[in-house]
């Protein structure tokens, strides 16, 4: 979110969320997306993605990180509604319309948490292939392979 009075809102909002669930949380923010990219860390679960942002916008960067990151849950949160149905080309979990309001946002918030625990439920593991990084659900493993210090993952998805 590029303008600080929408994030400090967001921020606000997110940690009172999360404050009365009782679940702790870590919130970063950036001003714009080139930022986001050049930090990402696998570590973020959720992302909120204002659309309309300088430098490039953050369709560009969801689809971006989209390559990189299909787990992360991303919301939009944009004043641009007509622009919001395009969220879902790069599977956005929501999207929620500016300004925000505290009540949608806690519904946004729950549905999220819902299936962030059921992520949690299904082990993953990520790994580098081919220089790219690869998040596999252990559910879809048929067997892995060693010889020496090499692994071959056989899964439902093919041979990594």
């Amino acid at each position: 979110e590029d303008e600080l009075d929408m994030a400090n809102e967001l921020i606000k909002y997110t940690k009172d969320f999360f404050n009365k669930n009782e679940i702790e949380v870590n919130l970063t923010h950036f001003d714009n997306a080139l930022k986001l990219l050049d930090n990402y860390n696998y570590e973020f679960d959720l992302i909120f993605m204002d659309i309309n942002l300088p430098k490039t916008n953050g369709m560009v960067a969801s689809e971006t990180i989209r390559k990189i990151d299909p787990l992360v849950m991303i919301i939009f949160v944009t004043s641009l509604a007509q622009y919001a149905i395009k969220g879902y080309e790069v599977n956005a979990l929501d999207f929620v319309v500016k300004p925000v309001n505290y009540n949608v946002l806690k519904m946004k918030l729950d549905r999220a948490v819902t299936s962030l625990k059921n992520k949690k439920k299904s082990t993953n593991i990520s790994f580098s292939y081919q220089n790219k990084k690869v998040f596999l659900e252990t559910s879809k493993i048929k067997y892995v392979e060693v010889t020496g210090h090499k692994l071959v993952f056989y899964t439902t998805e093919g041979e990594y």
